[in-house]
């Protein structure tokens, strides 16, 4: 009755009516122009109720502190993650770029550097890479180095067989030489049995 009369308890009838009905909750009531949360509960075996109490802005104020943690250890949380994921990327990235690297050096006949051993001494795929990578350079500068050798033993036994063709024509034209000299000496020696047949014809 004095709720009808007093309006600023018509929000404490309004919960001790929601009490006797449910039995058991939480409603909001507002009380001296503060907002107020209770929560209640019906004592077994009596006609009781236990009710507890709590200032509306208190209870929010944990909750904005509350959310206010849990956001900030979340920021924290993701910016470690970020982190991780940033150098643990990195950690898989930058290897394989460098074989990539080392792989289009190789492909360019570029077998000047070997493949850095930080990589090569790793127990993953990129040491299993990079140990064929450096077998592959050194199979390829063996290659080379046997090209090398025979392109000098080309070019030494052609200078060789030039010296040889230089011999031969140096005695080839030693022997026209002689040829030519025992020729003219044929010839003179025919001229003169001509001039002695001749003489021996006048002789006669």
């Amino acid at each position: 009755m004095e709720a009808e009369s007093n309006e600023a308890l018509t929000s404490i009838a309004d919960l001790f009516s929601n009490i006797i009905v449910s039995e058991r909750g939480i409603s909001t009531y507002d009380y001296d122009g503060n907002a107020l949360y209770a929560s209640y509960q019906a004592i077994e075996g009596t006609e009781w109720f236990m009710v507890i109490t709590a200032n509306k802005n208190e209870v929010l104020g944990s909750v904005y502190e509350l959310r206010t943690i849990i956001i900030s250890v979340t920021g924290l949380i993701l910016l470690i993650s970020l982190i991780l994921v940033f150098f643990i990327g990195n950690s898989f990235a930058k290897p394989i770029i460098y074989t990539v690297k080392y792989a289009k050096k190789i492909a360019d006949l570029d077998i000047t550097e070997n493949v850095s051993s930080k990589y090569v001494k790793r127990r993953d795929e990129i040491g299993t890479l990079s140990i064929s990578l450096q077998s592959m350079k050194d199979s390829l500068f063996g290659i080379i180095h046997d090209i090398n050798d025979c392109a000098e033993q080309l070019s030494s036994s052609s200078e060789e067989m030039t010296a040889t063709t230089e011999q031969s024509s140096e005695t080839v034209n030693e022997i026209s030489i002689t040829v030519t000299e025992i020729a003219r000496g044929a010839s003179e020696q025919a001229e003169l049995t001509q001039t002695g047949a001749a003489k021996a014809d006048a002789l006669g």
